[in-house]
Formats: structure tokens, C-alpha cells, sequence
């Protein structure tokens, strides 16, 4: 999750950042007994925009939810995409369930190129039990084929939100 959440996809190498930070993890910890506190500090040196859910440059929220909780959210989707003049109409909604009501996922929201090609369009924060609405025109290189959520099964969850 931590690397699907990292991954740049405009850049040549798209795992760069992770890889860097996975590097200086193990290079401050060769040869020592490393704790989840110590790989949460690497982690947050290494924050980058997308892991920044709560605005405080800290990973509380994904480690007290991913790895020391239990909780495993479900999605359903209700997205569309139509042309809008010359650019692209993506609307409609996305619903979390099944967790408490702090729990926080950040919803990845694909475009659907066709013949496996997903471009990234964004995230969708929501929170506990919620349902957040996407509107978005954007310039497309060509006609999608359709919006996907959590198309690489970035964020663990019950179900992959596909409808």
C-alpha cells in the first residue's frame, strides 16, 4: 500500500521514491533488530504529498489502521465518464463501509484506458463509514473507456469497488 501510495507515475522510474526510502531503511538499520517505530520514522522522512493524509507530516493514520488494526474497509462505486466538449466529464460517487469512524482510506481513482491501460486520476479521502462525490473535466489522449477504484488493489479492502 505504502508503495502503491508512493508511486509516481509521471516519472521514468515510478517506484523512485520508495525504493529510496526502502534503501535508507535498510542502510540505518543494517545489522540491527529494527522496530515498526523505527521503519514508521523512516517512512515519515521520506512523506511525500499522497501519504500526507492528515495534513501533520505524520503516518499515525496508516500505521494505527494498517498495521496494528484490524479493520478492512469495503467500497462501491457509481462512476461515469462522458464527454464534456472537447475534455472528459468523470462524476458520481464512492462509498466506504464496514469500518469505525475515524478509519481513513485514501481511494484511488483510476481512468480506464482500455487493453490494461489505468492511468491514476487521483485519490478520494474518506472517512469512516461515508460516501464522497467525484466531478472532474479533465483533457484526455483518448476516449476512456471507464473510471476504475482501486484498480491494482492498491488499499486492502473486502472488495476491489468495481461494479
Amino acid at each position: 500500500m505504502l508503495r502503491m501510495m508512493m508511486m509516481d507515475t509521471r516519472s521514468g522510474n515510478p517506484d523512485e521514491r520508495f525504493f529510496r526510502m526502502m534503501s535508507d531503511f535498510v542502510e540505518t538499520y543494517r545489522g540491527e533488530f529494527p522496530t515498526t517505530a523505527d521503519f514508521k520514522r523512516i517512512v515519515e522522512k521520506h512523506i511525500v504529498p499522497e501519504l500526507d493524509a492528515t495534513g501533520d507530516g505524520k503516518m499515525d493514520w496508516f500505521f494505527d489502521q494498517w498495521v496494528h488494526g484490524t479493520e478492512i474497509p469495503t467500497f462501491e462505486s457509481n462512476l461515469s465518464v462522458a464527454r464534456a466538449g472537447r475534455e472528459w466529464r468523470i462524476h458520481g460517487t464512492i462509498k466506504q463501509s464496514g469500518v469505525s469512524e475515524d478509519f481513513l482510506t485514501l481511494v484511488p481513482i483510476y481512468v480506464d484506458f482500455g487493453k490494461g491501460k489505468l492511468v491514476l486520476l487521483g485519490r478520494l479521502p474518506l472517512r469512516g463509514e461515508s460516501s464522497g462525490r467525484i466531478d472532474r473535466t479533465a483533457t484526455m489522449p483518448q476516449a476512456p473507456e471507464g473510471v476504475l477504484i482501486n484498480a491494482h488493489h492498491d488499499v486492502l479492502s473486502l472488495n476491489t469497488g468495481r461494479k
